[in-house]
Order: C-alpha cells, then sequence, then structure tokens
C-alpha cells in the first residue's frame, strides 16, 4: 500500500517523525516531493535485536539508510546501486529512541513514481525469570504438573530445576518449544547427584522428554545447549503418576487388591506402558492364559483350531486348558482368540476350572435368565456358593464383554 504519514508526530531538531510501535512492522512510502525524507521513531522498550532493510521497485531510488539512537553517533548505510536494499543488523539495541531516516540518493532529489519498502524486524530479549541457577544449589524448585519457561543465553549458561516425588511414581519430564536451530541437553540426576539419564532433541525437533519409574526423593535435571538464544522461551514440566503395583491406573480402582494379589503371583500382567488397564474387556487368549497359570495347567493336548497358528503366544495355554476341559473351540473350527469374553463364559471358564458341573434346583438367581438359558445350572451353583454376584437391579448381564477387573476380582476370589 502507499505510505502516508501519520498526524502523531515528534519534532527532533526541526525535523518531522513518524512515530512507530515498537514491534516488527513494514512500511510503504515514497519520495513525491524535491529532497523527500522520511524519518521513523521505533520506541525500544526492551533490549534485544533490531534489523532494518529497505528496498524499492524502481531503479530511479538508490535508497539510502540512516540509523541513530539518541544521544549516539549516526550510521549510515549506502552501499548498494540503483534499486538495491540496503540493510543494518544491530544484535543488541538497548532500551531508548532510535531514529530512521530513509532517502534516495543527493543526485536523485526530484520526486520518483516508485515505492519503497522498509522493514524492521525487532526482537525483545526475552529474560530467564528462574535466574540464577546455574548451579546445584541455585536449582530452581518445581511443583509438579506446573509449567516452567526459561532460556539459555550465554555459551556457559545451565538451567538446574529440582523436584520432588513423594511416593513411587512415573515421572515425565518434558522441554518443549525448543528453538528449532537449537539441540538442548538434559541431565537427569538423583538427589546426591549422581547421574541418572540423559536425553536430547534432534533439529528441528522442538521437543525433548525423560521418563521413567522413580522411587521417593529429591531429583534434578540440567539444561544446557550448543547454540545460545534469547528471543524465545523453552518450556519446561515434570509430571508424576503415582504406581501401585507397578500400574498408574488402579490406584483405587474397585478390584485393586485382587489386581494387586494376581499381579504378584504372577498370574495376570500388565502392558509395557505401566498400565493393567482394569476395565478393558478381557479376550479368550488372555483369560485362558491367566487360568493356565492360575491353576498351574501343566498337561495339554493337541489341538488345530483354524484361526490359531502354533506360534500363537497363548497357543501353549489354551492347549493345557483345552486338556483340561475348561475351554474349548467353536462349531466352525475356530477358537477366536482375541475375541471378549462374555460375562457368562467367564463364569464358565471358572466354575469348571473349580471342577464345578452346576446345579438346576433351586430359583433362578437372576432377572435376566431363565430356566432355558444355556448356563442355568453353573449361575445358581456360582450364586449359590457366594462366588458371584449381580448388579444392584437383580440382572446378571451374561452377556455383557467382561473385563479384565472382573475377571481379576472373581478368579481372586476363588482362589482365596
Amino acid at each position: 500500500m502507499k505510505f502516508t504519514r501519520i498526524r502523531t508526530r515528534t519534532t527532533i531538531s526541526s525535523i518531522w517523525l513518524t512515530c512507530l510501535p515498537a514491534r516488527t512492522q513494514t512500511i510503504t512510502g515514497t519520495f513525491h516531493q524535491y529532497n523527500d525524507v522520511d524519518w521513523f521513531e521505533p520506541p525500544i522498550t526492551e533490549s534485544g535485536s533490531l534489523r532494518i532493510r529497505v528496498n524499492t521497485d524502481t531503479a530511479r531510488i538508490d535508497p539510502v539508510l540512516l540509523v541513530q539512537r539518541q544521544g549516539e553517533k549516526a550510521v549510515t548505510v549506502d552501499q548498494g546501486d540503483d534499486g538495491v536494499e540496503e540493510s543494518l543488523n544491530l544484535p543488541e539495541v538497548f532500551p531508548g529512541s532510535y531514529y530512521i531516516r530513509v532517502s534516495n540518493v543527493k543526485d536523485y532529489a526530484n520526486p520518483v513514481a516508485g515505492e519503497y519498502t522498509l522493514s524492521i524486524e525487532y526482537n525483545a530479549k526475552l529474560i530467564d525469570p528462574n535466574e540464577p541457577n546455574n548451579r546445584p544449589y541455585q536449582a530452581t524448585a518445581v511443583s509438579l504438573d506446573t509449567p516452567y519457561n526459561g532460556s539459555l543465553d550465554k555459551s556457559d549458561d545451565a538451567d538446574w530445576f529440582q523436584f520432588r516425588v513423594d511416593e513411587e511414581s512415573l515421572v515425565r519430564i518434558d522441554v518443549t518449544d525448543i528453538p528449532s536451530s537449537v539441540t538442548l541437553y538434559a541431565g537427569l540426576y538423583d538427589g546426591s547427584l549422581k547421574s541418572i539419564s540423559g536425553s536430547m532433541n534432534s533439529p528441528p525437533s522442538s521437543r525433548l522428554q525423560l521418563s521413567g519409574r522413580f522411587g521417593p526423593g529429591s531429583y534434578y535435571v540440567k539444561l544446557t545447549t550448543d547454540t545460545v538464544f534469547d528471543d524465545q522461551m523453552y518450556q519446561f514440566k515434570v509430571t508424576a503418576t503415582p504406581l501401585v503395583g507397578g500400574f498408574t491406573d488402579i490406584k483405587g480402582h474397585w478390584a485393586q487388591d485382587a489386581i494387586l494379589k494376581l499381579t504378584g503371583r504372577q498370574v495376570i500382567d500388565g502392558y509395557g506402558n505401566y498400565t493393567f488397564q482394569p476395565d478393558r474387556p478381557i479376550t479368550r487368549a488372555e483369560a485362558t492364559a491367566v487360568i493356565a497359570r492360575a491353576f498351574k495347567l501343566t498337561k495339554q493336548r493337541s489341538i488345530g483350531y483354524s484361526d490359531l497358528v502354533a506360534d500363537h503366544w497363548a497357543y501353549g495355554y489354551i492347549a493345557k486348558a483345552s486338556q483340561a476341559g475348561i475351554i474349548d473351540g467353536y462349531p466352525d473350527g475356530g477358537f477366536a482368540p482375541d475375541q471378549p469374553v462374555s460375562r457368562m463364559e467367564m463364569t464358565a471358564m471358572l466354575a469348571r476350572s473349580m471342577n464345578m458341573t452346576g446345579k438346576l434346583r433351586g430359583a433362578v438367581p437372576f432377572t435376566d435368565v431363565d430356566e432355558s438359558y444355556w448356563g442355568i445350572g453353573l449361575l445358581k451353583q456360582m450364586k449359590m456358593e457366594g462366588w458371584i454376584i449381580g448388579y444392584a437391579d437383580g440382572s446378571f448381564r451374561p452377556d455383557q464383554q467382561a473385563t479384565r477387573a472382573e475377571f481379576v476380582q472373581l478368579l481372586s476370589r476363588l482362589l482365596k
């Protein structure tokens, strides 16, 4: 767009100045009158860096750039030819008034039918709010789940952080918003400053992470860099999730005690990410493996299910449970190892594990089954002997998928 001078101005030594906001910006202007010059003042409110460029769309302008901080000597830049950009880079500027003059060379005093573009790039230097934290004894004490911002603006700078966990926890340390050209290193230390582990990002990645299982105590993190930066803040954050039995997702769960009991006996395992996933449906293969471990089945028979290969992780367990008469396949010749187990199938599998055959006498124990239901005998016996209970509305919901927690809870009762 065409540059138009604004009304807000000040006069310095009888020179009109266009006052600009203290930010990065681009201005378009013209030399529309004889011996025309334009003055600008971008007030610098914080220390930082300033880059000034002026270019033009016509060879009739040979731009000249003059920059002066109030009270200091001016710097004039005129290195290019007609139509060529002029620029000045000030890597360190301080709060105060800076004056910028844009003009044409003296030989081109007449008005010009063309435009110039003045680009001002101002980057304020960010102040690290955690300094001084260059030594372990100066480490910034952080609260869990709280972000902290910082920068590394000197070659010998190091940022130390300290955090504490009060119980065994899965701890994750995240450093994000790392400048894309910077490699940042994170070292992890225990309370005695013994090195535990380390990590680094790979540019242009803007994040790094450290995680692991931490016992109660104090820990330190040291951040360093290969490239100093002060125009962008990284973010540092520590999160800690308490572990119960090595799991992050069973604390306070209604089946917590049963899960701890059976995982302690190595009857059932969790997953590789410190989770047990108690509310996840349990599959036929998983349930069979748990039963085979729980009852220490040893004998196995030859099986040949159409959907179960010999190197399937649960093949041996299924062969043993089949030999014991605890589980069988389907009429189509398959076993469906990944199919979720229903609550009735769970009850039947565990009842057979205890050599229960079912009882037909007695009242129907639940409102959503009747005497014609295929598992009524097992439900009557298991309910009568106190192994199973239904829901508050009197139902059992036999076709509902059984969860890992429900399976473990029932098995835990059977194993006493």
